[in-house]
């Protein structure tokens, strides 16, 4: 009777562990709620610096965001920077759009980038693009960048995406997959270098309908 209880009891203790691996492990997920995906979003941020590391800052003077969640565990989006200038007052943009405008589209997922408490990041893809003050920049072995967003576990109708860095260095350069592996190393690069820069900003993404990042 002894040895069936101890085995029972190793095996619930077992199932405690795996199941609480796999929680930690999930990726967030996107809800709304009435309706179904996909849900847009559009936002905007005022002063945007774009610092690199060691060198330069660029200063934009307006940040324009939108785009929409297509999964309940990714999406894509757009960012439209405008005004932006190198120092010297040296006018900035992307290979084939207007004066003074970095553009360019691309895809995010959620993902966590902190396990205790928990905390919830977009990792968020970038097609190399070239510009007339920086060259040529891209993400990091296309690992993607990594922007905090807030809140979550609640339903809302608008979330706080907060970009933080130090010296050219984003706040979060990694993030968690789904098997709960840390993989180091999203940020943004400029491959002329190489070397890393980090955007330096916060914008709201107003959705269209009541949402939540489940985590």
């Amino acid at each position: 009777m002894r040895l069936r209880m101890l085995s029972a009891m190793m095996g619930l203790a077992v199932f405690m562990l795996c199941s609480a691996g796999d929680a930690s492990a999930a990726l967030p997920e996107f809800l709304v709620s009435t309706g179904s995906l996909p849900v847009k979003f559009t936002g905007t941020a005022g002063l945007t610096r774009f610092h690199v590391a060691g060198s330069i800052t660029l200063e934009c003077q307006q940040t324009k965001v939108s785009g929409e969640v297509t999964s309940s565990h990714a999406g894509v989006y757009k960012f439209d920077v405008e005004n932006c200038r190198a120092p010297g007052g040296l006018e900035c943009h992307t290979t084939g759009d207007a004066s003074g405008i970095l553009l360019w589209t691309g895809e995010f997922h959620f993902v966590r980038i902190a396990l205790s408490p928990t905390k919830v990041g977009l990792l968020m893809s970038l097609p190399a693009l070239t510009s007339s003050c920086l060259g040529e920049f891209a993400t990091h072995e296309n690992k993607g960048f990594v922007l905090p967003i807030t809140p979550i576990n609640t339903f809302v109708t608008s979330f706080l995406v907060t970009a933080a860095q130090s010296s050219g260095i984003q706040e979060f350069t990694s993030y968690y997959n789904e098997s709960g592996t840390l993989i180091s190393g999203a940020y943004l690069l400029l491959t002329s270098g190489p070397k890393q820069f980090a955007i330096e900003t916060t914008f709201s993404l107003t959705m269209e309908r009541s949402s939540e990042i489940f985590a």
